[in-house]
């Protein structure tokens, strides 16, 4: 997935989606390079047939209208069209006014004009009785540049079906579109904004005073005009009271009051404390156990965002997987890194996926840190469940528990465990040219074969194989009572 930069579009999309409560990832197949090629749409370029679908499989036709560079439509697709100045959504900040010259730059939608754009209408329409494949229709400007079936089988059991994802930040019942942060707090924060507005002018009031002058006392022209400046002589006519600043009073306590209880509705809007926003403690937590409950509860607050995003990267795995299995008819060559920094080399066809019989899962970084993972091992590790029938730590745990930990390249450093397993599990993936040598670990390679055949999944492969696995664990079994050579 890094050629496709996931990780940068998974930001841009999570980004409308908690500004606008809604965006869309496309997943489309580029033909000049031969992989699949993953952008991220904003909420103003999809138009689906209804609004009250729940989701994109309840609508039958939907349209995605971007604007693009004559130039590009040209070397996309051979036409000469005229380009024209447009206007496109961007994501940008506001520049917000306050009371006595307040003033600060919230998020927001904005719009700019682009030179020399054309505007590219895509149409796809869901398979039916009289299009079986669908039909998929787009017009660059005013020419039409595809009128066909639907070109991307990403659907359930190699269906035709729209090249879209969709992600939400809270979903509406009953609506196309979800709701946003942005939206749920626009309320609350004209109510802050009117209540700080108020108190600043009664502060500024408080500080420049109200002066109380008898009538045809003074210059009232010239006091309205220049006020009290510093070192400023005020004349008023003989036998006249003499100016004085009025009792202003104090502010209300009623503003302090609704200042901290709007900031409070702040947080129970919004879904995240200071804990979570600042990376401040509130000044009455002292307790470690009541700061994990503040930590637990906006996991749950976001858990709706982040369950969105979550099985929107699910989803596009699927739909990878789909596409390369349509497209790639030859062998093709990728590389995988693992854990471990390792780099493996693999070649495969489309005829060897079959994304409809494999179910993704992802984890979430909130609720799973390095600091709760390491408390679970060394609770798992003081309640004795890591270790064999004789108390001890395998070698084979290990290293597994080093490398939950975060410290697997360490470990690589410290002794040739991890690498007896890296071996192992390279010949659990071709055993048939999987040898044994003198200096295999063979308590490791037994650990790791033997999981692998009872996990089911050298029988999922066939039954030759599975036998030849077991052959393999029978020669390690068989050479264990040899003289072997020692890590």
């Amino acid at each position: 997935m890094e050629k496709c930069n996931l990780a940068e579009i998974v930001t841009q999309a999570t980004a409308w989606s908690e500004v606008c409560g809604t965006a869309f990832y496309k997943i489309s197949w580029d033909n000049d390079n031969q992989d699949v090629c993953l952008s991220a749409c904003s909420p103003f370029e999809i138009y689906p047939d209804s609004n009250v679908s729940a989701t994109l499989n309840e609508c039958n036709s939907i349209i995605h209208a971007k604007v693009c560079s004559a130039q590009s439509v040209a070397d996309k697709w051979g036409l000469n069209v005229q380009g024209k100045d447009l206007k496109v959504f961007s994501m940008g900040s506001t520049l917000g006014t306050g009371g006595l010259g307040y003033n600060s730059t919230v998020p927001s939608i904005t719009q700019e004009s682009k030179p020399n754009q054309v505007l590219v209408i895509e149409r796809y329409t869901r398979p039916t009785a009289e299009f079986p494949q669908g039909k998929l229709e787009i017009v660059a400007g005013d020419k039409l540049v595809y009128y066909g079936e639907l070109p991307f089988a990403v659907g359930e059991n190699g269906s035709y079906a729209f090249p879209f994802i969709r992600q939400t930040s809270t979903e509406q019942a009953g609506c196309f579109w979800g709701a946003s942060i942005v939206e749920r707090v626009i309320p609350v924060q004209r109510a802050y904004n009117a209540v700080k507005n108020r108190k600043h002018e009664f502060l500024n009031r408080l500080a420049m005073g109200v002066l109380n002058v008898e009538d045809g006392s003074v210059d009232i022209d010239n006091l309205e005009e220049e006020g009290l400046s510093p070192g400023k002589i005020l004349v008023y006519r003989q036998g006249a009271n003499k100016p004085e600043l009025m009792d202003g009073g104090k502010v209300p306590s009623d503003f302090a009051y609704e200042e901290d209880r709007l900031l409070q509705e702040f947080v129970t809007v919004s879904g995240v404390s200071e804990f979570a926003r600042n990376s401040t403690t509130p000044t009455t937590v002292t307790s470690g156990v009541a700061l994990q409950l503040i930590a637990e509860q906006d996991d749950i607050r976001l858990a709706s965002s982040i369950d969105s995003v979550k099985q929107c990267i699910k989803t596009v795995a699927k739909y990878v997987l789909r596409l390369y299995k349509q497209f790639v008819s030859g062998t093709k060559l990728m590389r995988f890194a693992d854990e471990q920094n390792s780099v493996e080399v693999f070649y495969f066809k489309g005829s060897d996926i079959g994304s409809d019989d494999i179910v993704f899962e992802t984890e979430s970084h909130l609720t799973d840190t390095p600091a709760t993972r390491r408390t679970m091992l060394f609770d798992l590790l003081n309640a004795g469940l890591l270790t064999d029938n004789n108390g001890q730590l395998t070698a084979a745990m290990k290293s597994k528990v080093l490398q939950l930990m975060g410290f697997g390249n360490w470990e690589n450093a410290q002794d040739t465990a991890s690498l007896h397993i890296s071996r192992a599990e390279k010949e659990n993936v071709d055993v048939a040219h999987a040898s044994i040598l003198p200096v295999d670990n063979h308590e490791l390679h037994l650990d790791t074969h033997i999981r692998f055949v009872i996990s089911g999944q050298a029988e999922k492969i066939s039954a030759a194989y599975q036998q030849a696995l077991l052959d393999h664990i029978s020669l390690h079994k068989k050479m264990m009572s040899q003289p072997s050579i020692k890590e």
